[in-house]
């Protein structure tokens, strides 16, 4: 064995390395943008967590007269400083956690103060919206936390010389889930699954798109296909079409195995879902097309993948609430297709929406744009494909 030789080799490809200038921001830049990504998403203030209170109790009365426990662990609630607490009658209560205006809600029943002084245990229902299995969890976590820290300050408040600490229980009351979507049938994988169809059928389109058509022009397919009378847009559609047959067919597979095989739970229209993941997988095609623009070889198509698709998963709400992020990272995350794409899918299958409800009609809205305008690039920049 040569050292000369082994070493001859390895300054070529350093220098190879050094003059491609795409593949040092790969190694260096895109990892950077990366890992700030997430420290913005994890280490970001959060603001205090919106909360709505329904006080229904009517009390109870004992040696030293009339108590209210609900309003005692009201009061504790408004004191922590990680919530913001609003309070409303019930009904409103539902009507603005099912709005998004408040994350959950606390309703105590009119018979919680007797209940607990008479060592019933009685529930405190937990509110909660429930197509987002993050916030869900969040919510219930940080409300759990601060009823049961508030204990000692119940137990305190109704101490006295006729009502000792000892007249009710150390754990005196229980919590009650109450979910406006879904039910006990959901697991965490029906409500994961929306968005993973969604992510799972983008991903695989783009890159089957970016590398048959980067393999069409080198092939000279394309350069053969712009000097017969067939015009930029023509072959920009038909490719399209083309890619977007197998990009249904995957999107059909998909759908099937999810519902069938691995038995999602869903309350919406498959065919809705079915029409919101067919204009998710044509934008894919396009933007695969699109991009196919910028590279000469199968590695640079592989590229993109860090720079488009990971920023994608990170923000489109799959695993953090766009709601939640800091504002730079919010506004980066509404001009991104699959955002609108996760909206849609978890509003039709968690939520049970249909095409008559706005928020759906706009995300769709938003996906056919997308595919539209990268229809556009794409048939503006085939003459430097074939370049």
């Amino acid at each position: 064995m040569s050292a000369t030789r082994t070493i001859a080799i390895a300054k070529r490809i350093v220098s190879q390395f050094l003059h491609d200038r795409r593949t040092i921001g790969l190694l260096v830049v895109v990892p950077v943008v990366l890992l700030t990504l997430l420290g913005l998403l994890f280490r970001s203030d959060t603001p205090p967590l919106p909360l709505a209170v329904a006080d229904e109790d009517r009390g109870a009365t004992n040696q030293t007269g009339t108590i209210s426990l609900a309003k005692m662990l009201t009061e504790s609630l408004e004191r922590n400083k990680d919530l913001s607490i609003v309070k409303l009658d019930r009904a409103a209560l539902a009507g603005q956690v099912k709005d998004g205006k408040v994350k959950g809600g606390v309703v105590f029943g009119p018979d919680f103060s007797r209940k607990i002084l008479a060592h019933e245990q009685p529930a405190i229902q937990i509110v909660l919206e429930g197509s987002n299995p993050a916030v869900s969890g969040s919510v219930a976590t940080a409300l759990a936390r601060a009823l049961r820290e508030a204990i000692p300050a119940l137990l305190t408040g109704v101490a006295g010389p006729a009502n000792p600490v000892g007249s009710i229980t150390a754990d005196p009351f229980k919590l009650d889930p109450d979910y406006i979507y879904g039910n006990e049938s959901f697991d965490q994988l029906d409500y994961f699954a929306p968005v993973a169809i969604g992510f799972f059928a983008f991903f695989f389109v783009f890159l089957l798109s970016s590398v048959s058509f980067l393999r069409e022009r080198s092939q000279g397919t394309l350069e053969r296909l712009m000097a017969s009378p067939v015009s930029r847009a023509e072959i920009a559609l038909g490719y399209m079409l083309g890619f977007s047959l197998f990009a249904i067919a995957q999107g059909v597979v998909l759908l099937l195995f999810a519902v069938f095989v691995i038995h999602i739970h869903y309350t919406g229209s498959l065919l809705i879902v079915f029409i919101v993941e067919i204009v998710l997988t044509v934008g894919a095609v396009n933007l695969g097309i699109f991009l196919s623009t910028f590279t000469r070889n199968e590695l640079q198509v592989l590229q993109f993948i860090p720079m488009v698709i990971v920023p994608q998963g990170l923000l489109s709400g799959m695993f953090w609430p766009v709601g939640d992020m800091p504002v730079l990272l919010k506004e980066i995350a509404y001009v991104m297709p699959l955002t609108y794409a996760n909206f849609a899918l978890r509003d039709v299958m968690v939520k049970g929406l249909g095409l008559a409800e706005p928020q759906v009609l706009f995300d769709l809205a938003i996906l056919v744009a997308f595919a539209t305008l990268m229809l556009a690039f794409g048939a503006l920049t085939l003459r430097r494909q074939v370049a």
